[in-house]
């Protein structure tokens, strides 16, 4: 499956890329708990964030509650402070 969807396909709809090389596993698009199923058409590549932001959603989905807002991730500079973007 990852041979024919390398990249993260959430990522690619945010509008960035996470590679294979980089942590992609295969995943579901829509989860086996919500009635999802193992076909190819049901499978798509996910980056370990994406896929732990997805569990989590789809965790408080299925609890009645909102999922955790994903935190954009800070850029530190080498002196150990965070650098504005």
């Amino acid at each position: 499956m990852l041979d024919e969807e390398p990249f993260c396909r959430w990522c690619i709809q945010k509008g960035t890329v996470t590679v294979a090389s980089r942590s992609v596993i295969c995943g579901h698009v829509l989860g086996l708990a919500e009635g999802g199923s193992n076909d190819r058409a049901n499978l798509c590549g996910e980056c370990e964030p994406c896929s732990i932001e997805k569990t989590a959603a789809e965790a408080a989905r299925a609890q009645g509650r909102v999922a955790p807002v994903a935190r954009r991730r800070r850029t530190i500079g080498s002196d150990g402070w965070p650098i504005d973007d």
